[in-house]
C-alpha cells in the first residue's frame, strides 16, 4: 500500500491529489471533497455623499500679453480756434440808419450777420437770437442813438419779449449821438428762449444811428 507523501508547510486552500483523490489544506488538516460554495449577500446601502472637494487651487500665471491690434483710422482734424479771439457764436450788425419813434423802446433791427455759426440768429423777420443748446450766454449789446438836451438815451437786453437788463442815461448839453452798450450773461434753455436788443432814442429826429457801424450784437455760449 502507497503511502501519502503530504506537501511540507501547505498554505490554507492548497490542493494536493493522490490516488485520484484531491485534498484541500484548511490551515489545520488536510480534507477531502469540494468546500462548499460561499453565497453572495445582498448589496449593501449606499453611502452618503461624500463632503465637496477641497478649496480652489491658487490662480495660475497671467498668459503672455497678445498682440498689439492695428492702428485705427485717423480722425478729422479739428477746428483750431485762436484762444485770445473769443469763439463768437453770433455777430450781426446794422449798416443803415433805423428811423424809431422818439421816447419810446424799440427793437434794434440788426439786419446783417458776419457770423451765425448755428444758425440762431434771424437777421430778417424777428432780428432775434434763439440759442438750440441749453446753457449761460455772455451777450454783448451797442446801439448808437441820436440825443436832445435833458433827454434820455437807453439799451436793454430782452428775453422772450421782457427786460432782462438794461442802462438808461439822461444827457445834459447840447443834442449829440450817444453811444450805449451793454453786456450780460443770459441763462437759455435751448428751445425757447429768445435774446433782443431794444434801444430808446429821445433826439428831435430819433433813430439808431448806423454812422459808426456801432449798432451790433454779439453772443457766445460760456457754460
Amino acid at each position: 500500500m502507497a503511502i501519502i507523501d503530504w506537501p511540507s508547510g501547505p498554505t490554507v486552500g492548497q490542493l494536493y491529489t493522490f490516488n485520484g483523490i484531491t485534498y484541500t489544506w484548511t490551515g489545520t488538516k488536510w480534507q477531502t471533497g469540494t468546500a462548499p460554495t460561499t453565497l453572495t449577500g445582498p448589496t449593501g446601502i449606499t453611502g452618503p455623499t461624500g463632503p465637496s472637494g477641497g478649496p480652489t487651487g491658487n490662480t495660475g500665471p497671467t498668459g503672455p500679453t497678445g498682440f498689439t491690434g492695428a492702428t485705427g483710422n485717423t480722425g478729422a482734424t479739428g477746428t483750431v480756434i485762436d484762444p485770445a479771439t473769443p469763439a463768437w457764436l453770433v455777430q450781426a450788425s446794422r449798416t443803415t440808419d433805423q428811423s424809431v419813434t422818439v421816447d419810446t423802446w424799440t427793437k434794434v433791427q440788426l439786419d446783417s450777420e458776419s457770423v451765425d455759426t448755428e444758425g440762431i440768429y434771424d437777421p430778417v423777420t424777428n432780428f432775434r437770437c434763439t440759442p438750440t443748446k441749453a446753457g449761460m450766454y455772455l451777450v454783448q449789446a451797442e446801439c448808437v442813438m441820436s440825443t436832445r438836451d435833458a433827454g434820455y438815451a437807453g439799451i436793454a437786453l430782452y428775453t422772450n419779449g421782457n427786460v432782462a437788463y438794461y442802462k438808461q442815461l439822461v444827457i445834459s448839453g447840447s443834442a449829440q449821438t450817444s453811444l450805449m452798450a451793454l453786456t450780460a450773461v443770459i441763462p437759455c434753455d435751448g428751445a425757447s428762449t429768445y435774446i433782443e436788443i431794444w434801444g430808446f432814442s429821445s433826439g428831435a429826429t430819433p433813430k439808431f444811428d448806423s454812422t459808426s457801424a456801432n449798432q451790433t450784437l454779439r453772443i457766445m455760449r460760456v457754460h
